[in-house]
């Protein structure tokens, strides 16, 4: 399944083992100002896609998933699915690791809510090609239970059971989900940067 559609499918679709939380653990004030978006037109394409989206549209039917990308007045970010039926998310995006307070982070996390979900669901996101604001490519995954709970339970994590399925996991704390995207990325480090996001117009 296409990544981007994957988020979507995740927050729709009762018993998806992926990160959530009862509610939202951030805040637009929770951004560090630094990880600011290009608005407009972004793409995805699948891994066998090869068609560049510079040449390409969403009018035309092909591989490449189009999102809109635009900064709500809080500060949040909006994505909207162009030609698809799910409504459009909101989401932050904070350092899941420290650094240089005015440079672009090298890993974030992306919480999302969307109006199908009560609560909200989680990426890792990193900043790719140049880094510097505006953000034009970002590399993605989301954080699944399955990995981030293989070497060893979490503490700010609870786990939901179907006998020894794990059907999902549930953040308790702003640490708990940072620490979930860095043990997501190492989990999934041969394939991050497969999957991106790119700024197109």
């Amino acid at each position: 399944m296409r990544v981007i559609m994957a988020m979507a499918a995740a927050m729709t679709l009762a018993g998806c083992a992926m990160l959530t939380a009862q509610t939202t653990l951030f805040a637009p004030g929770d951004q560090d100002g630094v990880f600011v978006l290009s608005q407009g037109l972004w793409a995805h394409r699948e891994d066998d896609c090869k068609i560049d989206p510079a040449t390409s549209a969403p009018e035309k039917k092909d591989c490449i998933d189009w999102v809109r990308v635009t900064r709500e007045p809080d500060g949040a970010w909006r994505i909207v699915f162009i030609d698809e039926d799910d409504p459009p998310m909101r989401f932050v995006a904070v350092p899941a690791a420290k650094g240089d307070a005015d440079a672009l982070a090298p890993l974030y996390v992306a919480e999302v809510t969307s109006p199908k979900q009560e609560g909200p669901a989680y990426a890792a996101l990193a900043p790719r090609g140049a880094l510097r604001t505006p953000v034009t490519r970002v590399a993605m995954t989301v954080i699944s239970c399955g990995p981030i709970l293989r070497d060893a339970a979490m503490p700010d994590i609870t786990v939901q059971r179907d006998g020894d399925r794990v059907v999902g996991c549930t953040a308790l704390t702003k640490d708990g989900v940072r620490e979930a995207a860095r043990r997501a990325v190492i989990a999934d480090l041969a394939q991050f940067g497969d999957t991106e996001l790119v700024w197109v117009r």
